[in-house]
């Protein structure tokens, strides 16, 4: 939790994302690891990936 921003996993393993306004599932992969960075979040998943979601829109590491 930071700035009003809550990540979470749930108990179906999908990352998701509350602003105070709405609940949003990030990720339906099986994410490995994740940080809260202001109204930002960054994930890992499988084999060194890693997305930044930021305000509504997913950045691929690709």
């Amino acid at each position: 939790m930071n700035n009003n921003v809550v990540a979470w996993i749930d108990q179906l393993g999908n990352l998701k994302f509350f602003d105070g306004e709405k609940t949003e599932t990030i990720s339906y992969e099986k994410v490995t690891g994740f940080e809260v960075h202001g109204s930002i979040v960054k994930y890992t998943f499988g084999v060194n990936s890693e997305h930044i979601y930021s305000k509504g829109k997913t950045y691929k590491n690709d």
